[in-house]
């Protein structure tokens, strides 16, 4: 079913300051390699507050999964897309 999918993202000034990054946008897909497919209803997370961003997931059957996510800037990709992988 939908479940709530929560990101908190900051940069690193220093070992002891992270200021929260509240600029960017964000993509999320769904995959279950096992099967081939991805699911429904999912809702990319947007910033919220204090750089957490939150959206929703949908897990619509058991098994594994792979959760990739993609921050953007603009029309610019940051980074690589982080996957999570999840046995659910």
């Amino acid at each position: 079913g939908i479940n709530d999918f929560i990101v908190s993202i900051h940069t690193r000034e220093s070992m002891m300051i992270h200021p929260a990054v509240t600029d960017l946008t964000t993509e999320v897909e769904m995959l279950m390699p096992s099967m081939g497919h991805g699911s429904d209803g999912n809702v990319s997370p947007v910033h919220t507050e204090n750089g957490v961003y939150a959206g929703k997931v949908n897990f619509n059957m058991t098994g594994d999964w792979q959760i990739t996510l993609k921050l953007k800037r603009g029309d610019i990709m940051i980074g690589e897309p982080i996957v999570y992988t999840l046995d659910f």
